[in-house]
């Protein structure tokens, strides 16, 4: 993969975890407004509060397993590479 299309694929996915917390709060709030419309009283108020809280935090912990996935594949291409150092070594 060349270098340019590595930095348009980075950017993607920078792109996609800027929008994911955003995304997630929009949805929840629209789950909350639907159960204030559909029950009144406590949901009417609190649903849309309480969707867009619970919005945002299912986008940190998604953002959070992301940045996790990214780190485990990041360390196995480091061991992967140290691997490769040592056997080129030991075949000289």
């Amino acid at each position: 993969m060349s270098q340019s299309n590595r930095k348009y694929e980075n950017s993607f996915r920078y792109i996609g975890l800027g929008t994911e917390i955003p995304c997630m709060v929009i949805v929840g709030v629209f789950v909350g407004n639907l159960l204030g419309q559909q029950f009144g009283g406590f949901w009417s108020t609190w649903g849309v509060i309480l969707g867009a809280i619970f919005g945002f935090l299912l986008g940190v912990f998604n953002i959070y397993q992301i940045i996790n996935q990214e780190e485990k594949e990041r360390n196995m291409r480091k061991l992967q590479t140290i691997q490769k150092k040592e056997q080129e070594a030991e075949s000289d």
